[in-house]
């Protein structure tokens, strides 16, 4: 059954499953919004959100500015809360195999086959979403980087659901196989970051996250550069 909601994350505004509440924004910015189609990804402008979520997305952006003068480095951070960072010790007793999770989903998971996350120590597939049973149509799949640092490929096949997605424009700030794109770095009132880099495809909204802080610094081994690089072959 859909829950029909709308909420703003990481510049994007879901329309769908229960699915994807796990990752809504903190804020209470739960509004309708005109124009959001289901199957599809739309784009809009600031200009065009309701009072309380352009308040937040204006924010956001005064955000970005901030963090792309000087050096370039993270200045300001995007809140999240101790509790959203304990996903890295809570996953563990809902992980089923590759297979058991392929079986049961609605629509083929995406290939990851040519990406260098194929080459980290895959631990298993959360299905997410309001059934434990399934049929699932969202998933998290659990990654070790050799350091150790936990990396999750979430995908929602929003089209199987028929939800629909809205990017803002301006919050948009890069680009994955040449569709819009958010990164943002996340910290928890405790410290602890979490990176964040969100696309959407023709049916699917993707999210990798990163529990370190991803920099742009050449001299980082796992920067920004590498991200890009680890997304850009997923399909």
């Amino acid at each position: 059954m859909l829950i029909n909601f709308k909420a703003v994350l990481a510049g994007l505004i879901l329309f769908g499953s229960e699915a994807t509440l796990s990752h809504a924004s903190e804020s209470a910015a739960f509004s309708p919004v005109s124009g959001l189609e289901p199957g599809r990804l739309t784009v809009i402008s600031i200009d065009e959100l309701p009072a309380a979520l352009k308040k937040n997305s204006e924010e956001d952006l005064r955000r970005d500015v901030k963090n792309r003068s000087a050096t370039g480095e993270v200045a300001v951070y995007e809140k999240i809360s101790d509790e959203a960072i304990l996903y890295a010790t809570t996953y563990q007793n809902r992980l089923r195999t590759l297979q058991e999770a392929s079986g049961n989903a609605k629509s083929k998971l995406a290939d990851i086959g040519a990406s260098k996350l194929n080459d980290y120590r895959f631990e298993g597939v959360v299905p997410q979403g309001p059934s434990l049973r399934g049929p699932w149509s969202s998933f998290d799949r659990i990654f070790r980087r050799p350091d150790g640092t936990l990396i999750v490929l979430h995908e929602w096949d929003f089209v199987a659901d028929g939800g629909g997605v809205m990017a803002v424009k301006e919050l948009m700030n890069l680009k994955v196989q040449n569709v819009p794109a958010r990164f943002v770095v996340k910290k928890s009132p405790s410290g602890k970051k979490v990176s964040e880099l969100t696309w959407v495809s023709s049916k699917k909204y993707y999210t990798i996250a990163v529990w370190d802080e991803v920099g742009n610094s050449p001299q980082q081994t796992y920067n920004l550069e590498w991200l890009m690089a680890l997304v850009e072959p997923i399909k």
